[in-house]
């Protein structure tokens, strides 16, 4: 802007050469199609973010069709800057873990609860045991719908049969469940299994 001012000054200066007048009055013009051009840029790109965002918050707001699962862990007696702050370890389909001591609050004392993303029909199940053994408990979480499900307390359903729950408008989507329980499930959440593993529940 004050180049683009110092060059209007110049230009307008009477004792100024032709052929010097001419060169200043080339830059003046690529400086103002240098400019347009950034405008146009810097719209395009405005447009572009805002189209990003719009599509997270769709994605954020209906639902999303990539099955995920994000298993928090919360320590009651841990009080940080955030309050009783948690961390998640995040499960992908088709990639059954049968253990993941990698998860860095693995050892720590807590609960775990469950976000499930992902379209109907996504299924996943929490063992109380690594390996998939179903001595100590486990929990099979089915989606009914698109959007998130969220299940902040692993232990709050009725045991040995099917419960449905209903969507909750901006808290969670429905979806269906089946808990084995155990003494302390929601705290020793051991594996994760993707899909139908049974034939039978309980199983035999």
């Amino acid at each position: 802007m004050i180049f683009n001012t110092c060059l209007w000054v110049i230009l307008n200066t009477p004792s100024l050469p032709s052929e010097l007048a001419l060169v200043f009055r080339q830059q003046l013009a690529f400086l103002r199609r240098y400019n347009y051009i950034k405008g146009m840029v810097m719209n395009s790109l405005k447009k572009i973010l805002a189209v990003f965002l719009l599509s997270a918050f769709a994605s954020s707001a209906f639902g999303s069709t990539r099955a995920e699962l994000d298993l928090w862990k919360y320590d009651p007696f841990f009080y940080g800057a955030c309050g009783h702050c948690g961390d998640f370890y995040r499960f992908r389909p088709n990639k059954d873990r049968s253990k993941f001591t990698d998860f860095s609050l693995y050892l720590q004392t807590g609960y775990y609860s469950a976000v499930l993303h992902g379209p109907a029909g996504t299924m996943v199940t929490l063992f109380g045991r690594q390996n998939f053994k179903t001595q100590r408990g486990y929990l099979i979480i089915v989606k009914k719908d698109n959007s998130v499900v969220q299940v902040p307390d692993l232990e709050a359903f009725a045991p040995g049969r099917w419960i449905d729950e209903e969507a909750k408008e901006g808290t969670s989507g429905a979806f269906s469940v089946f808990y084995s329980p155990y003494k302390y499930f929601k705290n020793n959440v051991g594996s994760v299994k993707w899909g139908k593993w049974w034939t039978k529940l309980p199983p035999g």
